[in-house]
Parts: structure tokens; sequence; C-alpha cells
């Protein structure tokens, strides 16, 4: 409540007794009257009314003379009367009383629609629509954690921006799903949602090249249950556009928590972006078996991420970074995965990919796996797996040979350099499809597998000496490891030199100059001077 513009009343009580003929004094004192009969008292009064009419006159000189449009809806079943709220539901079909306050607010150019504490019972589709005279914002605001929607099975709360995107927010509320399968929709909206939670919600978040709508999907609790349906994730953000008009994503900070696969669910995070969207420390919990449940496309970061028991296909030309992923798989086409702690979660990369700085725990299989499709002609893309530390597991780093689909048949030349591989019975396993690699400074228990042609294997820490295998060398005259060259390994016409039945002929002679002759006359002295002592 405001605070009166009068901190005390003023005390109406100016006599009306008076009668013709009266004496009026200063004091009414002064002609045995009362306080009040004294003109004095009388001028201090209407003096004080006037103050009092001055001040109010002045306190709206801080008022625009503008309202900002504000709609209140509540319900009986949790004790709110009419007298509360512009819009009061019973909890029966309660989509009429909050669709006319949607209606009223958007007729009204925008603005904010309050839902109080209570649960409001839906049996149909609410829609939030613009049309050609719609200009204004729209906020739906709730109380968190107990203003509760209970949406019908199969029913909808659609949010469709078709003429403008004018920002909508929803904040504050709780929406459950009364059956197996509810949603929101979001279609070309400039939409924020933040601090909700969804159960047994999908949540559709879409915006195309025209709208030009961005989307912030931040602090929201996700949630389902083993009794929900929920067909392609819970939560689907689709963003299109070229360079020139762009939509975005930022998604961030929160909390999925999926306690039984549902039927028919595929996955929980998708994004098809088209540029410039960030994924950013949000935590994922799949409590049932694994599944592929995230999948990223387009030009996504993913950093600071928490995935627990989920499995991830990042499609998208961005980074991968600082998340700690544990009992799970990624699938990768990034440009880099750095930083990234990964325990009993293999990765798979397939295409030219910068791997540096992770930490990868794996208890059977390759930690990491690099996959092409078949042996190209040209090394144009090119892995680099630099300064990672691989524990456990059967191989730490795996060159794969080509599978039953192409993926970069041209990549080749990969570099792995300065890794720490432990407790792997293959520290290095590289495929016959894999040329021209270089496998360098790695220090590592177990052995390096080179079925590869051309790789360059030296200075690791199974090469005191120096040497190594080159040109995929791993045994030579039935010596194995390290080969280094012995007496007898190549023969003459190996190494170019003259047989002991060569007859020199006159051209032979001619093309020995006269230093390498005189050379050979001294050695041929000396030996005879030596034989006749």
């Amino acid at each position: 409540m405001a605070d009166r513009p009068l901190p005390a009343p003023l005390p109406a009580d100016l006599p009306e007794d008076w009668s013709s003929g009266q004496i009026v004094a200063p004091e009414g004192a002064d002609v045995g009257l009362s306080e009040q009969h004294g003109y004095n008292y009388l001028m201090g009064q209407v003096n004080a009314a006037q103050r009092a009419v001055n001040t109010i006159n002045e306190g709206f000189d801080g008022i625009s003379g503008k309202r900002t449009c504000r709609f209140v809806i509540g319900t009986s079943t949790a004790g709110w009367t009419q007298a509360d709220c512009d819009y009061l539901c019973d909890g029966t079909d309660d989509q009429v009383e909050i669709q006319a306050a949607v209606d009223a607010l958007r007729d009204a150019d925008g603005g904010t629609l309050v839902i109080l504490a209570g649960t409001y019972n839906l049996t149909n589709n609410v829609n939030i629509n613009d049309h050609k005279d719609f200009h204004g914002g729209f906020s739906l605001i709730g109380n968190p954690g107990v203003t509760v929607l209970n949406l019908p099975a199969s029913g909808n709360i659609d949010i469709r921006m078709v003429y403008h995107s004018a920002p909508v927010l929803l904040s504050g509320l709780t929406l459950k799903s009364a059956g197996r399968f509810s949603r929101l929709n979001a279609t070309n909206a400039e939409i924020e949602i933040n601090g909700c939670t969804f159960v047994n919600i999908q949540t559709g978040l879409y915006s195309n090249l025209i709208a030009h709508a961005n989307i912030r999907f931040q602090n929201n609790l996700m949630i389902a249950s083993s009794d929900s349906d929920l067909p392609n994730g819970i939560l689907n953000v689709t963003c299109s556009g070229d360079e020139f008009n762009r939509s975005k994503a930022y998604i961030s900070g929160n909390f999925f928590d999926v306690s039984a696969q549902p039927s028919g669910q595929d996955m929980i995070v998708n994004v098809d972006a088209s540029d410039d969207e960030v994924i950013v420390e949000n935590n994922v919990v799949w409590c049932a078996e694994k599944g592929w449940v995230i999948q990223t496309r387009g030009s996504v970061l993913f950093a600071n991420n928490r995935l627990h028991n989920v499995s991830a296909v990042f499609n998208s030309v961005g980074p991968v970074t600082g998340n700690f992923i544990f009992n799970a798989s990624v699938t990768a086409r990034s440009p880099s995965i750095t930083g990234n702690y990964l325990r009993n979660t293999p990765v798979v990369i397939t295409t030219a990919t910068v791997v540096s700085g992770n930490w990868l725990y794996n208890e059977h299989g390759a930690a990491l796996t690099v996959r092409k499709g078949s042996s190209g002609e040209t090394p144009d893309l090119t892995p680099v797996i630099v300064g990672n530390f691989f524990n456990g597991g059967d191989i730490g780093i795996y060159l794969s040979e080509a599978g039953p689909y192409i993926y970069e048949p041209e990549m080749s030349h990969a570099l792995i350099s300065g890794n720490r591989v432990r407790g792997c019975a293959t520290a290095i396993q590289i495929d016959s499809d894999w040329s021209s690699c270089m496998i360098t400074d790695n220090l590592f228990e177990g052995s390096i597998v080179n079925n590869g042609t051309g790789n360059i294997i030296r200075l690791n820490s199974d090469d005191p000496g120096g040497g190594g295998s080159t040109s995929g060398v791993t045994s030579f005259k039935g010596r194995t490891g390290i080969v280094t060259p012995q007496s007898g390994d190549y023969t003459a016409e190996m190494v170019g030199a003259r047989p002991d039945t060569w007859t020199p002929t006159a051209a032979d002679v001619g093309a020995v100059t006269a230093e390498q002759l005189n050379a050979a006359i001294r050695a041929a002295v000396l030996d005879s001077w030596e034989g006749s002592y």
C-alpha cells in the first residue's frame, strides 16, 4: 500500500453552532466560548486544509499519466476472491479465464499477466498469439513453485508471434502434464523462459529467418518421469537464419532430470541452430540406461555442462570445452574438444578436431577414437591430439579404419603428441587406412600398434635412444620393437657397392679425378710398405 500524502488527518472540529450577533474574538476563551470559536483557530485550520490540497496536487508531478497494463488471475481454490484479482478461476476449465486475460492483455497492446499462487486446471489449449496491431511485450508471471498449471493430455500452451517478434517473458510458472504428453510451443517469439518448472512437458522453441527472434532458456527445471511419453525430447530449439539475419539461442543454468527412459524418447535436448548458440552450465541427469539424448547442429558453444548417464552427439561447428561427462559417450564433429573431464565416456571424433587438455578415464574399449571413411588422396584434414591424460581401458588413442559410413575420406596426417597414456594394453593403435601421421613425445605404458603406412613414430617413452620406427616398420629380420641397423642387414647391391667381380672400363677410369687417383696410389704404396717389414 502506498504512503498517504498527509501523514495525519486534519481535525475536522470547527464549530457549526454560531448564532446571530455572537461576539467573535481572537481566542474563544476571551468571550467565554471554546477554543474552536476563536478566529485564530479557524484561520489556522483553513490554512492547514489549503496546504493539504497543495501537497496532494504536487504529488501528481511524478505521475506520467500513463498506466502500465497489468491483470491479475487468482483461483478460489487457493482462497482468492474477486476483490483480489481481475479474473477469478474456480479449479474447473481454468483456461477460460486465463484465455480471457490473455486476450485482454493482447488487445491492450501488451503488459503483464500475474497468476497468483494456486493450482489451475486446464482442459483445453491456451493461445498467446499476436495480430497486426500488436507491438507490445507480454509477461506471464507466477509465484515460483506454487503457481501450478495442470495441462490436459495432448494439450498445448501455444505462443505464436506471426507479425512481430514482440518480446515474451515466462517466469515463476510450474507446468505439469495431467496426462502423458503436453507441450509448450513458442514460434517466432523473442522469448525468455526463466525460473520455470516443467513436469512431463515437451518444450519447443522455434524461430525462422523472417522473425529473427532470439531465445533465452535459463534457470529452469525440466523433469520427465517414467510414465511420460515425450518423443523427440523434452527441449527442442530450432533457430534459422543467414549471416545477415540470425536468430540466436542461449540455454544456461537449467537442470534436466529424467528419472527413467520414457517410451519413445530418443533425446533430452535437441538444438538445431544456424549460428551463435550457447549452451552453458546446465546439469543433465539421466537415471536410466544410456541413450542418445543430447544433440546439437549448427554453430553451438557447449561449455561447463555436467552430463550424467547421457550420451551427446555434437554435429556442430562449435567448441566443446570444460564439461564434466560421466558414464556416457560423445560423438563430435566439433573443431575442438578441450579441457573436459570424461569418465567412462568414450569419445568418437569424425572430423579435423583439436583434442587437447582433456582427462579421459575409460574401463573398456578405446577412450578416443578418430574415425574416417576411406583412404583419401589428399591430407587436407588433420586431427590434432595433444596434451591429454588417458587412464585405463583397452586402447588409449585409436585411429580407426574405414567403417560402414563415409565420414572424412581425406582425413590423414594426424598429429599425436605430448599425451600421457597409462593403464592401457595398447596406448596408440593406427589402422591401415591412416598414413603420414606423426606420433612423438608421448609418455605411455603398453605399446604402439602401427598398421598404417608412412607414419613417423619417434621420441616417445619407449624410444630412449632417440631412434624408433619409421614408415610403419615394426619388425625386421626377426627383430621387433626398436629396429636399428646391424651388419648384414643389406646386400652390396642394395647400398650401391661395387661387386668383387667388377672390371673397370676406360670410361670408368676416365671418370676418376686426379685427387681420387692419387689417394688410391698412396693407399696402395702404404699397403706395400707395411707388407715389406
